[in-house]
């Protein structure tokens, strides 16, 4: 069976997952290809946009059995240029910044929306979208062995006894990393040997560049898109996702799955991927954030603790295989009815 796996970024979890995912369905059996419409899909809609998008959206489809959409974005296209009782499903990874009857009504062509969480399925069920299933994302195994902490910091020049606070995403507003790191010099007033790196990359580079020069240039390192992220959360004692609009994170299931320690917002669906104080830990707002980093920095035992149990959670609840299996079993709902 021929699949196309449609969508619209080419840096980030959604297109890291992808890839992860056609690997997946070739052992499946599947023969999907990925297509990335970043450059001829703008976000903005609109008849004329929609009009165009929809011609070249329906000629990509023709030889296909079914079409996976990933983001609302591309469901919005393949709603608008499918439209209802067609083979296609669409997957929903973010809390929607929008739960309009235009969007609903475009997500109910779908024969299913995948749901990358609980919280995101209540907010979509909620706003009155149909055949949803909750089927978290998934990782791969990290490289065996993975590097040693001291082996990854090597690479990015982090000194030995250094406290090194990771965080990675794409950089836009709703990342939260300005608020990681406006929290850094309450941290370093408990902690000097603190370091933050920030990895990524979006239009949000001049502001953080920016808030890390007033804030402190030398604990605040500014890295950019790294070519082995995996490395990196090696380094890291503390991963932190304060990103408010996330139904689920690819960096904190990479980070468990490397045994590092992860904290996370309290909001969207990243409280659902952990057992709090058990496999990762929250924090409840930005003004918290800096006394839950200074706090957590103190108990190193606990961190290692806390990170071994995580890499048990999530290949029990999010490996990439699991995902995999049960997104086939979506498709072959799809294509028996």
């Amino acid at each position: 069976m021929k699949v196309l796996l449609l969508h619209r970024q080419s840096f980030g979890a959604i297109a890291a997952h992808v890839r992860d995912l056609k690997g997946a369905l070739k052992q499946r059996g599947y023969d999907a290809d990925i297509v990335d419409a970043t450059e001829w899909m703008p976000l903005p809609t609109g008849r004329k946009t929609d009009k165009a998008v929809s011609e070249r959206l329906k000629k990509l489809c023709e030889p296909y059995d079914l079409v996976h959409a990933f983001g609302y974005r591309c469901a919005w296209a393949c709603g608008v240029a499918i439209g209802y009782g067609e083979a296609w499903v669409y997957s929903a990874i973010d809390m929607p910044k929008t739960t309009h009857r235009l969007l609903i009504d475009k997500l109910n062509c779908a024969q299913f929306g995948i749901c990358s969480s609980y919280a995101v399925r209540k907010v979509l069920d909620e706003a009155m979208a149909l055949d949803l299933v909750m089927i978290p994302p998934g990782v791969p195994d990290p490289p065996s062995p993975p590097p040693t902490k001291a082996e990854a910091r090597a690479q990015f020049d982090i000194p030995e006894g250094a406290k090194l606070l990771v965080g990675m995403s794409r950089w836009v507003s709703e990342s939260g990393l300005t608020a990681l790191i406006d929290a850094l010099p309450q941290v370093a007033a408990e902690h000097p040997d603190v370091l933050l790196a920030i990895a990524g990359e979006g239009p949000m580079a001049d502001e953080l560049a920016s808030r890390a020069r007033s804030v402190d240039s030398e604990r605040v390192r500014i890295l950019g898109c790294v070519a082995d992220p995996l490395t990196l959360l090696s380094a890291s004692d503390l991963v932190i996702v304060p990103e408010s609009r996330s139904g689920f994170s690819r960096v904190a299931c990479e980070a468990m799955a490397l045994s590092r320690a992860v904290l996370l917002r309290h909001g969207g669906g990243l409280p659902e991927m952990v057992d709090p104080e058990i496999s990762g830990f929250l924090f409840a707002s930005d003004e918290l954030l800096g006394s839950r980093i200074v706090e957590l920095l103190g108990l190193p035992i606990t961190l290692e603790t806390v990170g071994s149990a995580a890499r048990i959670r999530v290949l029990d609840r999010y490996h990439i295989d699991q995902c995999a299996d049960r997104i086939v079993d979506t498709y072959r709902s799809v294509l028996e009815d």
